[in-house]
């Protein structure tokens, strides 16, 4: 259709070819519907605003039931894309129900979560979707789809509105039963965070939300937390915020916020350590926010779990554990670090894991050059000698590399 633009004038399109591909829609191939479908874009471009009423339309309701999946699904996405295209009176009588339909198919309910958070992103669609009708209507998966983008409608409707009408839906679904809708809302709470921004989100009492989902005891929601959680930080924590506002004590709630997310933070490595991608990222971002921590704690809290997982841990969170240790020695240097690394390390070089015991020697490679030699001699020596007996081919390359070095 895109060449056939290029050749053909509109006015001449109009009036010979349009007839036709209107047509098309109803051909009995599926096959003819389904090509003609994918340029829907292209027909729209063809009608006058009216026609898009009187005719358009109709068909594009009967292609979001057609038989065949592949017509619908690609019905779907072009009635969507295009929906900001009929007139608001078009929509008030019909969206709501067609869309309940579609959630109520067989169809691919993905797509058409998508398809629905996407008109939700569309401006001109917003303040149907913020309306008490979508929001409290009787069908839970529609209102679950509208709460899951409220950023969109906080940047649309307002703060006050979305505080008066939507939050209370929005914080029930932070404790509702199912952990997977759970888990949706924190994907995108940072979103909602830095919509709002820092005073509105004390002033709403955001930081408390914050507390909820960290506390979650579904894994999966604590994990999708901690992938923005330096967003949430940024927020909430700022550093060298200047108070605009008077209406309350900012201040003491963002003291007060910091001691809760530091207790709420560490208490979740009991929860996120059985999946080891979540704990990866827990453990990335203690790192990161050593500075908000305290070097001392973090240290504290972190060798013991590390130095256990290199222990007991799987092979594909080595590389991570080791260089976490790196970082911590190479950028937190502190010779008092070594005595409670090493207790703890002490058994790595004659553990039962081939990969454990190269990684003793990894850690010898990195630590060298702030030790001393004597103590060296007095700590790792032995150790050394003993793994230059090792079986493993792996352990003896490792120690051939680290040799020169010592």
């Amino acid at each position: 259709m895109a060449i056939i633009s290029n050749i053909i004038d509109k006015e001449t399109a109009i009036k010979r070819l349009l007839p036709r591909l209107m047509n098309l829609w109803r051909d009995f191939n599926w096959e003819v519907r389904k090509a003609i479908t994918g340029h829907i874009s292209y027909i729209f471009n063809l009608l006058s605003p009216e026609k898009w009423d009187q005719d358009f339309f109709d068909i594009m309701v009967e292609l979001l039931d057609d038989e065949e999946n592949e017509v619908k699904n690609l019905a779907i996405e072009g009635f969507f894309q295009n929906i900001d295209k009929f007139s608001d009176k078009k929509i008030d009588e019909n969206w709501i129900e067609i869309i309940v339909d579609l959630l109520n198919s067989d169809c691919d309910e993905e797509l058409i979560t998508n398809c629905i958070g996407d008109a939700i992103k569309s401006v001109a669609l917003r303040k149907h979707f913020g309306s008490k009708e979508y929001i409290e209507h009787e069908n839970e998966n529609l209102r679950n789809i509208i709460i899951f983008n409220s950023p969109a409608l906080i940047e649309t409707l307002g703060e006050e509105y979305f505080m008066e009408n939507i939050f209370e839906h929005y914080k029930n679904l932070l404790t509702h039963d199912d952990e997977k809708l759970r888990s949706k809302i924190a994907e995108n709470f940072h979103e909602v965070v830095e919509t709002l921004g820092t005073i509105s989100c004390y002033k709403n009492d955001i930081d408390k939300l914050v507390s909820t989902l960290m506390t979650d005891k579904a894994a999966c929601v604590q994990g999708s937390v901690l992938v923005y959680i330096q967003n949430i930080v940024k927020i909430l924590l700022p550093k060298d915020f200047k108070e605009e506002s008077n209406e309350f004590d900012i201040q003491e709630k963002i003291s007060a916020f910091k001691l809760a997310f530091t207790k709420n933070f560490i208490n979740m490595e009991s929860v996120v350590k059985w999946n080891w991608r979540y704990l990866i990222r827990w453990i990335d971002y203690l790192y990161k926010m050593i500075d908000l921590f305290e070097p001392a704690m973090v240290i504290k809290k972190s060798i013991p779990l590390v130095i256990s997982h290199l222990k007991k841990g799987g092979k594909e969170t080595r590389r991570f554990w080791i260089e976490f240790l790196w970082r911590l020695i190479s950028d937190q240097w502190n010779p008092n670090y070594m005595k409670e690394v090493w207790d703890l390390a002490g058994d790595l070089p004659y553990s039962t894991w081939s990969f454990v015991r190269a990684i003793y020697l990894e850690l010898i490679e990195t630590i060298i050059k702030h030790i001393s030699k004597k103590l060296f001699w007095n700590i790792f020596l032995d150790s050394y000698y003993h793994l230059s007996k090792d079986k493993c081919s792996n352990v003896l390359i490792k120690f051939c590399s680290v040799t020169p070095i010592i």
